[in-house]
């Protein structure tokens, strides 16, 4: 009797146990159609405009949100202690090589009282800064931070150890760490941190870092120190926000560096499916002798929800880079992209 209580009790622990994990298979697509225009000049006495187009009717992925296919879990392990697993990989269906792409998330977690603690791949603090744009990163004027501060620490982090705080009050913490070595061929090292504010209808994230890749045994590389800032503010019937970033860059050891400035302001106008949105940017590119060049973009566009899981978007937009006559006798030269898509997002 005494034998078969205690199998009882193991096999309830058992079951127990298998209730309190859970495993998910997830996954998004986004396909459509997209165009855009390329006109640029390089400068100089007499060159002309030379002019690029690119269409796709049906091929166009990614253009608002990277396709991936995942899988995360979690564990319960009492105590008011969580651990958690997932495992993402870029999805290309319209490759003709390979479906599947680079890892897009590779972790695992704690998560407790003391908040969590993450290693291996995963999203940092500056993805969430530039998630703060409303617009279409795949077409012109879209996703300005990324694309036009030059050198940016990258928003997802590798072999990175990760910390995010509780909230409190609204407030938490967000810090990582990288410091990874190749034998004696290279060496990377990075820090970054964030103070973030999500309370009701404001939400605000400062995040900084720094990371510098060097050549072993010579210690010749580049180094990037970057800012970031993000905010907005749910009215109800507007969601405007603003985005800044700047980057710095050098090579080490050698002097010199160029710093890389850019904002965007916008606003999403929430209407039952249909969300619209409009974006403004503008940015300036210099280095250690002085101005280099300026940009500036503008989007228009909108989702449409057909359900939980399911929405259509359309965009417009044009951005141009335009080159400042810094040198003696040089001309300045531009380059100026307009386009347009027309797209379908699944997530599952």
């Amino acid at each position: 009797m005494k034998k078969s209580l205690i199998a009882i009790a193991a096999l309830a622990a058992t079951t127990g146990a298998f209730a309190q994990s859970s495993v998910t298979l997830y996954g998004r697509l986004d396909l459509g159609m997209s165009s855009n225009k390329n006109v640029s000049n390089a400068g100089g006495v007499g060159t002309l405009d030379a002019t690029s187009k690119k269409f796709s009717l049906a091929g166009a992925q990614g253009v608002r949100t990277g396709g991936r296919l995942g899988v995360r879990g979690t564990e319960d392990l009492g105590g008011g202690l969580k651990a958690s697993f997932n495992i993402e990989t870029n999805v290309s269906p319209d490759s003709s090589t390979s479906t599947f792409g680079t890892t897009r998330q590779g972790n695992l977690s704690l998560e407790g009282g003391f908040g969590t603690l993450t290693i291996g791949t995963f999203d940092n603090a500056f993805d969430d800064v530039r998630g703060y744009s409303a617009s279409t990163g795949g077409v012109a004027g879209g996703d300005f931070l990324f694309i036009n501060t030059g050198a940016a620490i990258d928003a997802r982090s590798q072999n990175s150890l990760g910390y995010r705080s509780p909230a409190f009050g609204g407030f938490y913490v967000r810090a990582n760490i990288v410091n990874e070595k190749v034998s004696t061929a290279s060496k990377t090292t990075g820090f970054i941190g964030a103070v973030g504010y999500d309370n009701g209808p404001l939400s605000a994230l400062v995040a900084f870092g720094n990371a510098k890749l060097v050549a072993l045994p010579t210690n010749i590389g580049t180094k990037s120190n970057d800012f970031g800032f993000g905010v907005s503010y749910d009215l109800g019937l507007a969601v405007p926000y603003f985005q800044y970033e700047q980057v710095k860059t050098s090579n080490v050891p050698a002097p010199g560096y160029e710093k890389v400035r850019a904002f965007e302001v916008g606003s999403k106008f929430p209407l039952g499916a249909f969300t619209p949105y409009i974006t403004l940017s503008s940015g300036k590119v210099s280095d250690d002798i002085g101005p280099v060049g300026k940009i500036r973009g503008f989007q228009i566009g909108t989702t449409y929800d057909i359900s939980k899981r399911t929405y259509v978007y359309g965009a417009f937009g044009t951005d141009k880079a335009k080159q400042s006559n810094v040198a003696a006798g040089s001309i300045a030269g531009s380059d100026k992209n307009t386009g347009y898509a027309l797209g379908l997002v699944h997530s599952f």
